[in-house]
């Protein structure tokens, strides 16, 4: 899997810092997280129960951003934050390779293996949101 940082800053965004987000981006988001659940699964009544609970259907701006794909809207937001909060973000990267890291505590790099748990002369690599 290649890695590219503005897809792997939005994750990690997305998955250790969602208050960042907007009320109404956190729905969009959900409901085009489901919508894509309702498209993956094998059972039809999943797909539609997912549907009609989570989904949005009908809502013009949900289905825009569907059009536009759950990972454009997640970077477009990510852009966003970033842009209006960035100051405030710590984005924790890997002091060998500088890429983004899992969460804001991991001291393991998934993507060059560098390990830095314990080691003083490699403290934990808090860096701005700037990408690398």
């Amino acid at each position: 899997m290649p890695y590219d940082d503005e897809v792997e800053l939005a994750h990690y965004l997305w998955r250790n810092l969602a208050g960042l987000f907007s009320e109404r981006e956190r729905q969009i988001e959900r409901a085009l997280q489901m919508r894509e659940w309702a498209v993956a699964t094998n059972n039809p009544r999943i797909a539609e129960r997912l549907a009609e609970r989570w989904a949005g259907q009908g809502s013009p701006e949900i289905d825009a951003a569907v059009a536009r794909g759950l990972d454009a809207f997640r970077r477009a937001a990510c852009r966003r934050v970033l842009a209006e909060r960035g100051d405030q973000i710590i984005v924790n990267r890997c002091p060998r390779c500088t890429r983004v890291v899992r969460t804001p505590k991991a001291m393991q790099c998934f993507w060059c293996g560098h390990d830095w748990h314990g080691n003083a002369s490699d403290p934990h690599p808090l860096i701005g949101s700037g990408a690398s």
